[in-house]
């Protein structure tokens, strides 16, 4: 029989939302909630909007069946905002986002400051003429202002879609040049295994395949071609943050796949639905409240950004990070993780391999006081 590697405390299992709303629905264990789940998909979702306290008008139906699969709809006449699901709630002076870059810069944005800067940059981009289902793009590293970016895109209705900056201009014209983007969020370098790399040579091959944008913003420099991030909108600062309500299924992001079997294919995806998955998840798999700071290694240009994005919706704080995984120590991530007493760590299969293969004693060295869970994807 194989050996049992670790298994929760009782009270742990017993406070956890899944068990809570076993026994709320009077089910005997998990297997006949997921039965119960697929049964009755317009109540649990309703239940699933209502215990993850959606923001918005939920409508007459959760779901519509059909006997076409595509032509079932759900919530076909709920209406919310996303960003307002991510975003207003009643916390202020805490700590929202935490962004590190490689050589330790480390720069904190409260939830207050956070709203302002999304209200900002909203109003910058509806200045600019974005409509909602415009699509605006970043090509980034994976700092703040590209989560202050896309959740203003979601408050007017445009579809964000992100890459990030190891991908050449090549490889990002096979994506962006299919969904005609109007903006370009991009930065003039980045840093990866202490080494610095410009991006204004590759940018300037992106930004002449893309005839559809309106303007290129710049998160960290000026030149004379671009626009500043500061400088786009800074004088927006000071107006109040608005959330018009779309459909539930307003398309909020465009994902792209691998690019293996020709060019990458467009995989669009609505905002709301989203939203009320990973709300789902985030509550029945990791119960995540405000008292979480979460961490999870990834750049822009994978799908695991989106989801630590959506943390916010949860309260949760979230931990950006910069740069190589392995800079300038293999366990630079652990590092992190412990020192800025993140509860949910997440991490490739590969790098947890690396750990298993290197001499590092993780548990000796860092003593993950407050971390819950460890959060792997595959390979």
């Amino acid at each position: 029989m194989s050996k049992r590697l670790w298994q929760p405390e009782p009270k742990n299992v017993a406070n956890c939302s899944v068990i809570s709303l076993i026994n709320e629905l009077n089910l005997k264990d998990y297997s006949s909630l997921h039965q119960w789940s697929i049964n009755n998909l317009d109540a649990f979702w309703t239940k699933v909007w209502h215990l993850t306290e959606i923001k918005g008008d939920i409508g007459d139906a959760s779901y519509l069946e059909s006997n076409d699969f595509l032509e079932a709809k759900f919530f076909p006449n709920a209406h919310l905002n996303v960003a307002e699901n991510l975003i207003s709630n009643n916390l202020n002076d805490e700590i929202a986002i935490t962004s590190i870059l490689e050589n330790g810069t480390k720069v904190e944005i409260s939830w207050a400051q956070l709203r302002v800067e999304v209200s900002a940059c909203a109003k910058a981009m509806l200045n600019d003429g974005v409509q909602p289902g415009d699509r605006v793009v970043a090509w980034a590293p994976n700092l703040s202002q590209v989560i202050i970016y896309s959740i203003a895109a979601l408050s007017i209705g445009a579809i964000v879609s992100t890459a990030s900056p190891d991908f050449a201009a090549p490889a990002v014209l096979d994506r962006f040049a299919q969904i005609e983007p109007v903006l370009l969020l991009a930065s003039s370098n980045y840093q990866y295994n202490g080494k610095n790399f410009s991006c204004l040579g590759e940018l300037a091959k992106i930004k002449s395949g893309l005839p559809t944008l309106k303007r290129v913003i710049l998160i960290d420099s000026n030149p004379s071609e671009y626009t500043n991030w500061e400088d786009w909108n800074s004088e927006f600062k000071n107006l109040p943050l608005e959330f018009k309500r779309f459909s539930f299924d307003h398309p909020g992001f465009i994902l792209f796949s691998s690019g293996t079997t020709g060019k990458p294919k467009c995989i669009i995806h609505s905002a709301a639905g989203i939203l009320l998955k990973l709300k789902a998840e985030h509550l029945f798999n990791f119960d995540l409240s405000s008292e979480d700071k979460i961490f999870f290694y990834t750049t822009c240009g994978w799908m695991m950004w989106n989801w630590l994005l959506y943390c916010l919706a949860s309260k949760s704080s979230i931990v950006l990070y910069e740069g190589s995984p392995t800079y300038s120590k293999i366990e630079r991530l652990l590092e992190i993780a412990e020192s800025e007493n993140c509860t949910r760590l997440g991490v490739s299969a590969k790098y947890i391999d690396l750990l298993k293969s290197s001499s590092i004693k993780a548990i000796g060295n860092y003593p993950f006081r407050k971390l819950k869970t460890l959060i792997s994807t595959g390979s």
